[in-house]
């Protein structure tokens, strides 16, 4: 089951995708922000205690890292978007009932927005959901 707890209307695009050698499976979680000029500072989380990663540059940012928080400060630019990753050992993930894993994320220092996402159990044939 996915969850998706959004009150700022932002659904990100989550999908999954394990490694040729089976091992790892990584997530990836995309966020737009169409109208982000008064998004000053954006601070992304997740529950999988694994770093965050974020892919290629968010235009108009800077980023600082710790483990897995990820900040953006952005300089109020009429949009934001930035794609982050996680990588999970496939061995993690629960064989029966798979393993979810919470993206939150923080605008300006509040409105917390989590979304749930589900690994299915048998992570490699099958694509994951969120809701």
């Amino acid at each position: 089951m996915s969850i998706t707890n959004n009150r700022r209307g932002l659904e990100p695009s989550i999908s999954h995708a394990v490694d040729s050698s089976g091992n790892n499976v990584t997530v990836t979680v995309s966020y737009n922000f169409a109208d982000a000029a008064s998004y000053r500072q954006i601070i992304v989380t997740s529950d999988s205690g694994d770093p965050m990663t974020l892919a290629g540059t968010v235009s108009g940012a800077t980023l600082n890292q710790t483990g897995d928080v990820l900040t953006i400060n952005h300089d109020g630019s009429a949009s934001l978007a930035f794609t982050v990753t996680i990588t999970i050992a496939t061995e993690r993930v629960d064989p029966v009932d798979g393993t979810e894993v919470s993206f939150i994320y923080a605008i300006n220092g509040d409105c917390t927005t989590s979304n749930i996402y589900l690994i299915p159990a048998d992570v490699s044939t099958q694509t994951g959901t969120v809701q």
